[in-house]
C-alpha cells in the first residue's frame, strides 16, 4: 500500500490511523503529492479501502513514521509547535478551528498535568526542528506565543 506526501521524503514508511474508526495501515510514500490543497497525504485506493475511507473520501488521520529511507533523516524525536494550552476543551477546539483555515495539521491533544486535564493546540509533527521553528516564527508574527515541543 502506498501514499503521496509532501511532508515526508520518498521511501518513508508510515502507519496511518483513521481517527474516526481506529483502523490502521502501513504505507510507503512513493509520490510527491498530494495534489489537493490542504492535504498532507493521499492514500492508494487499497490503503483507503482498508481504512474505511472510500465512501467518505477523506478522514482525520494520525501519521506515525515507522522508517525513513536510507540516507534520509534519522528517526528520533518529533517536533511540534504548541500554540496554547487550555483547561477547557471548547476553548482549545475554537482556536483549533481558527488555525485550521491556514494550517491543516493543527489538532487538539489531551494531556494530564499534575492530575489536571489540559487541552493543547499543536501543529505538526515536523521532520526537523528548523521546519518547526519556521512555523513558530510565522505564528509569532500573527500574535501568538508558540513554543516548540519534542516527543
Amino acid at each position: 500500500m502506498t501514499a503521496a506526501s509532501t511532508q515526508f521524503p520518498l521511501g518513508t514508511r508510515l502507519r496511518v490511523t483513521n481517527l474516526d474508526n481506529g483502523r490502521a495501515v502501513d504505507v510507503e510514500v512513493n509520490d510527491h503529492g498530494p495534489y489537493v490543497k490542504g492535504r498532507k497525504l493521499d492514500l492508494s485506493h487499497r490503503a483507503a479501502a482498508n481504512l474505511g475511507m472510500i465512501g467518505h473520501g477523506t478522514a482525520p488521520v494520525r501519521m506515525e513514521v515507522l522508517a525513513t529511507p536510507p540516507g534520509g533523516p534519522p528517526l528520533g524525536q518529533r517536533c511540534f509547535v504548541q500554540v496554547a494550552s487550555f483547561a477547557n476543551v471548547a476553548s482549545a477546539q475554537r482556536l483549533c478551528q481558527v488555525l485550521a483555515a491556514s494550517y491543516p495539521e493543527v489538532r487538539v491533544v489531551s494531556a494530564r498535568v499534575d492530575g489536571d486535564r489540559r487541552y493543547r493546540v499543536r501543529l505538526g509533527a515536523f521532520m526537523d526542528r528548523q521546519a518547526a521553528e519556521l512555523r513558530a516564527a510565522h505564528l509569532a508574527h500573527l500574535g501568538y506565543h508558540p513554543k516548540i515541543v519534542t516527543e
